[in-house]
C-alpha cells in the first residue's frame, strides 16, 4: 500500500514516439487483420 496522496485526476502520460506512430498507422487503415482468433494465433507464435 502506498503512503502517497492520491492525485485526482491522476497525472497524464503522453505516448512515446513509438507508440504514435503506431497509432497513426492504424488510424491511416495501415496494420494485420485475421479473419479468425486461430490466425492471429498462429502469426503471433510463428517464428520468423
Amino acid at each position: 500500500m502506498s503512503t502517497a496522496e492520491p492525485q485526482l485526476p491522476p497525472p497524464r502520460k503522453e505516448p512515446n514516439e513509438a507508440t504514435m506512430q503506431a497509432m497513426a498507422e492504424l488510424k491511416a487503415g495501415k496494420g494485420v487483420r485475421f479473419d479468425t482468433v486461430a490466425d492471429l494465433m498462429a502469426d503471433l507464435t510463428a517464428e520468423d
